[in-house]
């Protein structure tokens, strides 16, 4: 922020005033590369910042510079369930950067969710990371609630995956909260090296196909209490790290997502489909 406000960030416009730069349009739109330009006006900017669940709805672009941008908007948080109470305006910033450096170092474009999706990621790191808090009870969206609302989707998920053997089954199940079944679904999985991983399959699987189903509110359910703590925790285990990733990014499209376990007997329905998955041999790629 310091950097961006006395006009020291390596951006087009001022390595052009000091000489080191002869083209300082943006790598995106051909405009000059101010940082009014990139942080609000630039077209790829104004998609990161609809893309963000804030408790106000800036529209960035009607700022005239970067300074009023930042006054007004400091102190703007996110809406539930992102889990994240500071000031969200600089990490919105730094996903911009890093994505403007993506373009111009690695010829490399990306999403505008996929980099709003980071800068909380970010954002929650730098939270949990800071002495006020409390790790016990992370700010998270990924912990265990027992207390649904009536709208909120029932999911159930379990793998089943055999010592020795790269494939591994996964079973979910939507449910009411009155219990009525509402869809179930089922696939395989190659080349798993673990139950962990395959649990963790499971569940991304079941994010995924809550997403494509429109469902708004879900309750995950999950039997494997190791794979609720990897999914609350900063640093969960590396054979699974890039999946917690992608649940974590997943779970934050939702209006809400929660993550609770529940005993084998009571995720039968999961299970048994994981089961008939991994014997009837059907693969996801």
């Amino acid at each position: 922020m310091w950097k961006i406000l006395q006009g020291a960030l390596p951006i087009g416009e001022n390595l052009r005033k000091r000489g080191m730069l002869l083209n300082n349009v943006c790598c995106r739109c051909e405009e000059i590369e101010t940082a009014d330009h990139l942080f609000l006006h630039c077209q790829f900017a104004k998609d990161v910042w609809a893309s963000s669940l804030l408790q106000q709805n800036p529209n960035v672009h009607e700022f005239l510079s970067f300074k009023e941008a930042l006054i007004s908007l400091h102190g703007v948080v996110s809406l539930p369930p992102l889990g994240v109470s500071i000031d969200l305006f600089p990490w919105i910033c730094w996903g911009i950067w890093l994505a403007r450096n993506k373009v111009v170092f690695e010829n490399r474009a990306s999403s505008p969710s996929e980099f709003f999706s980071q800068s909380i990621r970010y954002a929650r790191e730098w939270q949990n990371a800071q002495p006020h808090q409390d790790h016990h009870h992370p700010s998270t969206n990924l912990r265990d609630h027992t207390r649904v609302g009536h709208d909120t989707i029932l999911c159930y998920s379990d793998a089943a995956w055999k010592h020795g053997s790269p494939t591994a089954g996964c079973g979910w199940s939507f449910q009411s909260p009155q219990g009525h079944i509402l869809l179930n679904g089922s696939c395989t999985h190659l080349h798993v090296k673990s139950p962990l991983q395959a649990e963790a399959l499971a569940v991304r699987e079941a994010i995924l196909n809550a997403k494509s189903l429109g469902y708004s509110k879900i309750c995950l359910k999950s039997d494997c209490q190791g794979l609720l703590a990897a999914i609350n925790s900063k640093f969960p285990p590396a054979e699974i790290f890039g999946i917690i990733r992608d649940i974590e990014s997943l779970s934050i499209l939702f209006t809400a997502c929660s993550f609770v376990f529940v005993s084998r007997s009571a995720n039968s329905l999961a299970d048994s489909l994981a089961k008939s998955a991994l014997s009837n041999g059907f693969v996801r790629n």
